[in-house]
């Protein structure tokens, strides 16, 4: 069980001369969650070695940003292939 800390009845936002509040916060909380999750494996992960194919942004000016993208694509294409 993972407790994403969003209040159970979700909304947030408590309106003026209203008595329901909007403003949802279970999706941000879940997809935080499921994003420390994945970053703690990949951590385990690397310090053990393993060999990880990351999306990487092309928008922070890292010139080897596009060849470790052809190379993770090209991984991906070969996991793919009979699927």
């Amino acid at each position: 069980v993972v407790d994403s800390c969003a209040p159970g009845e979700d909304a947030a936002v408590p309106l003026k001369n209203h008595p329901d509040k909007i403003g949802p916060v279970s999706t941000i909380a879940f997809v935080t969650a499921v994003w420390m999750t994945i970053t703690t494996v990949a951590e385990i992960l690397a310090d053990r070695g393993v060999k990880l194919y990351i999306h990487p942004s092309h928008n922070v000016g890292d010139p080897g940003a596009h060849d470790r993208l052809d190379e993770a694509l090209k991984e991906y294409k070969k996991r793919i292939v009979g699927v």
